[in-house]
């Protein structure tokens, strides 16, 4: 063989061993295709958080690891180290430092690689808020939380210190330390991503223009299995359930577009289950409302998976994959008849039977809870591997109480026996709009494409600095973030209100959104007593107080 052959192919044999390359450019692509979440990746990770009040081995209260002396010769406060490959996924923080008058916040550095000087240091806040070098969609403030969702990647470590002692704050990670196979990681530069911006403007404009084109009028029944698009009306009398099927074979549906007309609307989305049944298995068992996040107000809103449009059609966009067959269906629990014109689109894709994942729903509606004990309620449990991507909180507001959810915790894998929470994040309502005292306000009230809050209307409709009055939902959709488990993954919630320290009832509802193999064992429950009640409202929750 020619010598000069011989060295081209030793030096293909080098690179291939040397392993997958990832960077910024690799990262941010793989971030914006929703198709992933359908396969569990070759390259593994561990998912971490470093969140305020629960710093492992710290004696500070757990908000910092230690403080020292940065660049400048100012004082920083270490609040994230990590060795080896890894990718900062998600950076969070509430926008005020200790009270709401001040807005400036700390200065954030990230360090890169052991390096002295920070590859990036400038203001948490205007970072976060999509002020600096970032802009939305990757850095946006839904309130007066911000978030920053682009990837940084880094081959030998990374430390974030903030140059004021932290107040609250949460960072996503994933640690490649864990690798089973080879990786390049090549560490973020702000000098590579000036020149990555028309990739960056183009997977923005491609993650907002995410509508699927304007459905045709339905007709009665109308079944294009030729292009994997099927429009039908569905009339449902009270107690009666209507199934449709999936075209069969390697597919996943891509598309769900529904619009529902009812004489109570409100109370017809809480009433009708939607079911998702995929090669037999039963995974969507969740009110049509709550899987959208309207079942207690309907609230247009835009988001990255789901959205609800100004003509209340109901639009979703997370990939269900199936093997061979699957179904949509719908199940009325109501006392009226309901129409639902539907709108479902499945595209080819191949099930490769070790890697393949199914998706997953699940509603969280236990009535009322009471404050006392104090309690954490399990949004879901899974054996298996997949991802966690998303949820819903939903909470009923009172002039009597703000409530909400107090401590998350995240068991992955190993933790799960251990119970250790992988994350952890004290007081979960700092980062959902009840902080130091504060009941959210129409001001507060917004949409992005990851993280939304939905509020219901103020007192006169008018007056945007009232506390909301009625029920407030939190949609939260992980982009970077997604939190990757190999055989098994427990979340809990706390609920919680400001007067804790009583014994008060609660009214929190949850959905939760994750996908998962073929061979989980899942903690699915169907809830039709919840469903088939009236929701509940203000007054009666007041009531339910005065009595208790």
């Amino acid at each position: 063989m020619n010598n000069r052959w011989i060295s081209y192919a030793a030096a293909a044999l080098i690179l291939c061993s040397c392993g997958k390359r990832m960077d910024f450019e690799s990262l941010l692509t793989e971030a914006a295709d929703r198709n992933r979440f359908g396969t569990f990746p070759e390259y593994l990770y561990q998912t971490r958080q470093a969140a305020s009040g629960n710093i492992p081995d710290s004696l500070q209260n757990g908000s910092y690891i230690r403080t020292e002396t940065g660049n400048t010769g100012k004082q920083e406060w270490v609040i994230l180290e990590d060795t080896g490959k890894g990718v900062l996924t998600h950076l969070q923080t509430v926008c005020f430092y200790r009270t709401p008058a001040d807005t400036v916040g700390p200065e954030i550095a990230i360090y890169l690689d052991g390096k002295q000087e920070p590859e990036i240091r400038t203001n948490f806040y205007r970072l976060v808020k999509g002020y600096d070098f970032v802009k939305a969609p990757f850095a946006q403030a839904v309130g007066y939380i911000g978030n920053f969702y682009l990837p940084i990647p880094y081959a030998k470590g990374c430390k974030v210190t903030l140059d004021r002692e932290p107040t609250y704050y949460r960072i996503g990670y994933r640690s490649y330390d864990i690798e089973d196979k080879p990786i390049r990681m090549r560490s973020f530069s702000l000098r590579a991503f000036n020149r990555q911006q028309p990739l960056l403007n183009r997977i923005a404009e491609e993650l907002r223009n995410r509508q699927s084109q304007t459905p045709q009028t339905p007709k009665e029944t109308v079944l294009l299995p030729e292009d994997g698009l099927e429009q039908q009306r569905i009339n449902l009398s009270p107690n009666t359930k209507a199934t449709l099927e999936m075209p069969q074979g390697n597919r996943a549906i891509c598309n769900l577009r529904l619009k529902v007309k009812a004489q109570d609307w409100q109370q017809a989305l809480r009433s009708v289950i939607l079911i998702g049944t995929f090669d037999q298995l039963e995974n969507i068992w969740c009110p049509l409302g709550d899987f959208f996040g309207i079942a207690t107000g309907m609230r247009p809103y835009d988001m990255w998976a789901r959205s609800v449009e100004n003509d209340s059609t109901l639009v979703c966009r997370f990939v269900m994959p199936y093997r061979e067959y699957a179904s949509i269906g719908f199940q009325n629990l109501s006392k009226e008849k309901i129409q639902i014109d539907t709108e479902i689109e499945t595209v080819p894709r191949p099930w490769i039977e070790e890697t393949s994942l199914y998706f997953f729903a699940r509603w969280v509606n236990s009535g009322l809870t009471a404050t006392r004990p104090n309690r954490s309620t399990e949004l879901f449990r899974m054996k298996g591997k997949g991802y966690y991507v998303g949820h819903n909180l939903t909470s009923l507001m009172s002039e009597k109480q703000w409530q909400g959810y107090g401590t998350e915790k995240i068991y992955i894998d190993n933790d799960v026996q251990k119970r250790t929470p992988t994350f952890c994040a004290n007081g979960l309502g700092d980062f959902y709009h009840g902080t130091a005292g504060l009941t959210p306000t129409a001001k507060d009230a917004g949409s992005s494409l990851f993280l939304s809050l939905l509020l219901p209307d103020i007192r006169n409709g008018q007056q945007d600095s009232l506390p909301s009055i009625g029920y407030a939902t939190w949609l939260q959709n992980r982009f970077t973030d997604a939190i990757l488990f190999e055989n098994q993954i427990q979340v809990e919630m706390q609920q919680t209100c400001d007067t804790a320290t009583t014994n008060k009832w609660l009214k929190n509802e949850a959905v939760v959104f994750f996908y998962a193999d073929s061979q989980s064992a899942y903690n699915q429950y169907k809830n039709t007593t919840e469903a088939s009640r009236p929701i509940m409202t203000v007054e009666e929750l007041q009531q339910a107080n005065a009595e208790k």
